[in-house]
């Protein structure tokens, strides 16, 4: 068996990340009850548009993909 070096992988894109974490987040908050829509990647500081199902409650969460703080 062979050692793997790290540079025997290819480099991981940051957007790729970032658009899993997204939607990662995405999905955790439909199977919540909540309707959450990812927008596109030139709005400024939202990823995010989260609303209950009666439309009384918003939020804009800012998702920090592959950081250790998460949600910004």
């Amino acid at each position: 068996m062979t050692e793997n070096n790290l540079s025997d992988f290819p480099t991981r894109d940051t957007a790729l990340i970032g658009a899993a974490g997204v939607h990662f987040v995405v999905s955790e908050l439909s199977l919540r009850g909540l309707i959450a829509l990812p927008t596109i990647r030139n709005t400024a500081n939202v990823d995010v548009i989260v609303t209950n199902k009666q439309g009384t409650w918003q939020a804009n969460p800012g998702i920090a993909g592959g950081t250790p703080e998460g949600i910004r």
